[in-house]
């Protein structure tokens, strides 16, 4: 798919319809999902104080990098090769986006030293690219890099459903503090982690209503019925299996 963008038509000259031309047989709906803002949805969780410096991973395409450095004061994105930082430096450039650092990703691991970060961003941490491919290593330098109070948000799909790729929400859970990240908050990404429209609390009855709302047309006076489902789908530990996506928020401690 990477290859297939940085191909696209030259002689299409607005790059988003050059993306949507390169992606929308294959990959059909896809292209919108990347270039929409509501892939954001992070910025309404993070105290806008902490939008300081950002660093966004695993974004083989720039384009959640773009979105993160109009908000953050300065972001960085590690490219996987050569090639791919290229294409971001291009993008950042015609988007006319000045604080955004690219660097290629390095075989001992990521290129900072020491805790810069206010915030790390993991979108569609599921997939196997790259680093994704070892969960630890990838929590452990993302805490690292932090400074004391600041945030990991990553997105992924739920393994339960989709067996091909996919976040484990017990195994991450269980990642996630052993690597330091003891306060930590897990949403459901709907209608999926690709493009996370609504993020709704796991915990509770959130998910449950959603369902209703969204798509059973039901009125909520039907509320304690719906409760009572709720509370029997999380006690049978159902609920993991509903849902399409995750979204998640870690807070390193502070010193």
């Amino acid at each position: 798919m990477l290859l297939r963008v940085r191909g696209m038509d030259p002689a299409v000259p607005e790059w988003r319809e050059a993306v949507r031309r390169a992606l929308e047989t294959d990959y059909p709906g896809l292209w919108e999902a990347l270039l929409s803002q509501q892939r954001q949805a992070w910025r309404y969780l993070v105290p806008g104080s902490l939008l300081g410096k950002a660093l966004v991973l695993g974004d083989a395409l720039g384009f959640d990098a773009l979105a993160v450095a109009r908000v953050a004061s300065h972001a960085c994105t590690v490219a996987e090769d050569a090639e791919a930082a290229e294409w971001i430096r291009w993008l950042a450039m015609t988007e006319r986006v000045d604080n955004l650092d690219v660097m290629v990703r390095r075989a001992d691991g990521w290129p900072y030293e020491g805790s810069r970060f206010n915030l790390v961003v993991l979108p569609d941490f599921g997939c196997d690219w790259g680093w994704r491919a070892d969960l630890n290593a990838t929590l452990c330098e993302s805490h690292r890099v932090l400074v004391p109070g600041g945030y990991l948000y990553m997105t992924a799909d739920n393994k339960l459903r989709r067996q091909s790729h996919g976040l484990n929400l017990a195994t991450a859970g269980r990642r996630l503090r052993q690597t330091g990240f003891r306060e930590t908050r897990w949403f459901a990404a709907f209608p999926s982690a690709t493009l996370p429209k609504h993020l709704v609390d796991l915990h509770g009855n959130g998910v449950m209503d959603y369902y209703v709302s969204a798509y059973l047309n039901l009125d909520l006076r039907f509320g304690p019925m719906i409760r009572q489902a709720n509370r029997l789908a999380c006690r049978l530990g159902m609920v993991p299996y509903l849902v399409p996506g995750y979204a998640m928020l870690g807070r390193k401690e502070s010193e």
